[in-house]
């Protein structure tokens, strides 16, 4: 089996073949990462040197990169004998790779995936490892909150690595010379848009080519046309259809936006470790 990393989005999980010797010490390395768990001196109990390979989708463009490897020089440290070999895969692509490694079970030990329903799948295939027995070591320090979107049939399979927040960011400067204000209605947002449209300014920067850059911002749409407990259950998979008429609407919201040409030119054909890195 393997572990997983989620955060609330993704997170990891373990690999069960060769990890129960040393689950405990990876869910500390899976702590780390979130600027907790403790320090023991625990490592390879045959005395031989121990290789776990991780994978993740921290790239070097990627915010995330620079922590991984912190954590992971900490882990080192703290286990003398294990070593976690960090692999990384571009966001996109790494979702067909992790699915066909599930399949074939070709699994590394550790691996990043997404919480809810993406990896339902991969905690069915029974080639996943249920962190229960650890779990309670860590849980003053790991919310039973935080994890809930890792929890399978009453069972943790993963530890979070963060939980992101997701915001738009504008430019002060350019609202004051274009005299418009922080749009605070929908239309109020469209009315900005067509106001830097018309003064020749593409008002939306942001890259689409990955398309969960895009998703991000259909699901902050469908928080506010849906509702928390309809996008947690589509999510989830738990029957709730993305044809329901709420989440067509905010589909609707951002077809309105392309047809008005709020978004930068190029953006289909950009990805976010590009843009990331421009």
């Amino acid at each position: 089996m393997a572990i997983s990393l989620f955060e609330q989005g993704g997170f990891f999980m373990l690999l069960k073949k060769r990890i129960l010797p040393l689950a405990l010490s990876v869910v500390m390395a899976v702590s780390a990462l979130t600027g907790c768990g403790s320090s023991s001196e625990e490592g390879s109990s045959s005395g031989a040197e121990t290789t776990l390979t991780m994978w993740t989708i921290a790239t070097e463009s990627d915010s995330f990169h620079k922590p991984y490897l912190q954590a992971i020089e900490e882990f080192e440290k703290n286990h003398p004998g294990v070593k976690i070999n960090m692999e990384t895969f571009e966001n996109e692509s790494y979702k067909t790779k992790i699915k066909a490694a599930v399949a074939a079970n070709e699994l590394p030990d550790i691996f990043f995936t997404w919480a809810g329903g993406f990896s339902e799948s991969f905690v069915s295939s029974g080639k996943v490892m249920c962190l229960d027995d650890y779990y309670k070591n860590y849980e003053k320090e790991i919310s039973k909150t935080a994890l809930a979107n890792d929890i399978y049939d009453g069972k943790l399979y993963g530890s979070v690595t963060c939980t992101p927040v997701s915001v738009m960011w504008y430019n002060k400067e350019m609202f004051k010379k274009q005299g418009v204000e922080v749009p605070a209605t929908w239309d109020e947002f469209k009315a900005v848009c067509k106001k830097f449209i018309d003064a020749g300014i593409k008002p939306i920067g942001t890259s689409v080519k990955d398309t969960w850059v895009l998703a991000m911002l259909h699901d902050g749409l469908a928080l506010k046309s849906a509702g928390a407990d309809k996008v947690t259950k589509a999510l989830t998979k738990q029957g709730q259809s993305y044809n329901d008429p709420d989440f067509v609407k905010a589909a609707n919201c951002i077809k309105e936006l392309v047809d008005m040409g709020a978004f930068i030119d190029g953006a289909t054909g950009l990805s976010n470790d590009e843009a990331s890195a421009s």
